[in-house]
């Protein structure tokens, strides 16, 4: 028996092989499924107008060689040590390859059956993730001509059927769920090959772990798990208990929107794909769809966490309590710093039409800390429960907010997952605290909770490089709710606005802190 994922290798005449992630998705007849970016440069103009017009490509690969490498599931021996391993007789009469090959995985030629797109994925992607706005990274080696970058974008929404030669069939039924089925906040990993067939000895089937960031259109899948080059067409599984759910196939790894690196992976929903499989290959197979729903007290903030949009910035902020009829806020200063002349709209994710919110307080431009305190006509009894505690080093965390995607793509927040990287104190009261989860822009004034769901602290800004303009995502200054809390708690028992003013920290050691006096400065999410 063989693990579900693999790596896929094509070559074409001698040139050198192409790699890519994997799936075994039926082991009855040994089908096996990868991403079309693999033979992104080795198709003809012809056969890309082909693919393009009719939505699929078969028979048409005679002068291809494909292999597959499958690793075999690892049973491991507890009797073993060290001791016996170092002295096996294997050691010194098989090459370290053999070695690896005979113990670890097997090789497979195969057939390319056929090429396809998905339709409903191409339109997603060209939507959310336009070709000229986006970079997706293919081999940061290669010199790739604005043709091979154009041939790949329209890759992404393809996916390649391949067929193991001498199989010997058995039955493992794929557990799968569906796109509906699943919540941002479950758990997800990725099993996937690193730099594909580069070294496989090593990287075979490394597995990722991550967070269900954000979902799209019926079939895209936004993840924060690590992905890598070499990852595309590597499965994605939900992870409820000790079981694994299959529910996806990585179509891109590094994403880059304006020189910014956007720390989140695409994947196609399986479910879409399978189905596509199974019309395409005229035949019945063994998967198992579940009908659990993945539920999560994070998926259940989304509601909490609206968009708010004044003038020219859009940001995120949180609903902290109610008050005689209206919904209390916090975001940041910055977002809302062009409040005095323009609307502030609150967009919340189960309502339609926006609602308008009022500024009742905000930190003056680069003082400290940067907050705004904000009231909307809206009586709703759901709010983010403020942690009761301060936040400790290591602790795991998670940021909601509306990055990346900004109004006009109407998607809901996107979540992160990651740990309290760093909490800095002055005189023992926290000032800052940051985190390891991807943060981009347009998550300024969302929220950052504990694994309970309560509020710990606010997104403010990430590091960005002066001289490369580079921005790192995991690293990220937010504001400590436990040092602002007892202000916002004394205001929302006393409706006395003047209380906020105590939430402008005029300290210099905390100014600096914040203004980062480095070659990499904060820069505003």
């Amino acid at each position: 028996m063989f693990d579900t994922g693999c790596v896929v290798s094509v070559k074409v005449n001698g040139e050198d092989k192409k790699t890519l992630s994997g799936v075994l998705i039926d082991t009855k007849s040994g089908l096996v499924l990868t991403h079309g970016t693999l033979v992104s440069s080795l198709l003809t103009d012809q056969q890309m107008n082909s693919l393009q017009n009719k939505g699929i490509l078969q028979n048409n690969f005679h002068h291809w060689d494909a292999e597959v490498c499958l690793q075999r599931t690892n049973i491991q021996d507890s009797n073993k040590n060290l001791r016996s391993i170092l002295n096996s007789s294997d050691i010194g009469t098989l090459t370290e390859s053999e070695t690896w090959q005979k113990n670890l995985c097997s090789e497979y030629s195969a057939n390319v059956k056929a090429i396809f797109s998905l339709k409903k994925l191409q339109n997603v992607v060209s939507f959310l993730l336009p070709e000229n706005k986006w970079e997706f990274v293919e081999d940061f080696a290669s010199q790739e001509t604005p043709d091979d970058q154009s041939k790949f974008y329209a890759m992404l929404s393809c996916f390649i059927i391949l067929k193991l030669n001498n199989w010997k069939s058995y039955n493992n039924n794929l557990s799968v769920l569906a796109y509906d089925q699943l919540d941002k906040g479950n758990n997800l990993e990725i099993e996937a090959t690193p730099f594909g067939g580069l070294c496989p000895e090593i990287f075979l089937n490394s597995r990722s772990t991550g967070v269900l960031s954000n979902k799209a259109g019926g079939i895209l899948l936004m993840t924060d798990a690590r992905c890598v080059p070499g990852s595309e067409g590597g499965p994605v599984f939900c992870r409820k208990g000790h079981h694994r759910y299959l529910v996806g196939l990585i179509i891109t790894s590094l994403c880059w929107k304006a020189n910014e690196w956007v720390g989140l992976s695409m994947a196609c929903a399986i479910t879409d794909v399978l189905k596509r499989v199974k019309q395409i290959c005229r035949m019945e197979m063994t998967y198992m769809e579940n009908i659990i729903r993945a539920r999560n007290n994070l998926s259940e903030m989304i509601e909490m966490i609206p968009l708010i949009v004044v003038g020219s910035n859009w940001g995120s902020c949180v609903v902290i309590g109610q008050d005689n009829g209206h919904s209390i806020l916090l975001t940041c200063s910055h977002v809302v710093k062009e409040s005095d002349y323009n609307t502030v709209k609150l967009k919340f994710t189960d309502h339609q039409k926006p609602h308008k919110g009022k500024v009742i307080y905000k930190t003056p431009v680069d003082e400290q800390f940067d907050i705004a305190v904000l009231t909307c006509p809206l009586n709703s009894e759901k709010h983010v429960q403020i942690s009761p505690k301060p936040v400790s080093q290591g602790d795991r965390v998670y940021v909601i907010g509306h990055a990346v995607f900004g109004e006009e793509k109407n998607l809901e927040p996107t979540i992160t997952s990651g740990i309290i990287s760093k909490v800095l104190c002055i005189n023992n009261v926290p000032v800052m605290i940051q985190t390891t989860c991807a943060v981009h822009a347009g998550a300024s004034g969302g929220a950052i909770v504990n694994q309970y769901g309560q509020l710990v602290g606010i997104p403010v800004s990430n590091a960005k490089d002066t001289e490369s303009k580079a921005t790192y995502p995991h690293i990220n200054m937010c504001i400590p709710i436990a040092t602002v809390a007892p202000i916002i708690q004394q205001y929302m028992a006393s409706r006395d606005a003047s209380i906020l003013g105590n939430l402008t920290i005029k300290h210099k050691h905390v100014k600096k802190l914040w203004m980062l006096d480095t070659i990499h400065t904060a820069s505003k999410l």
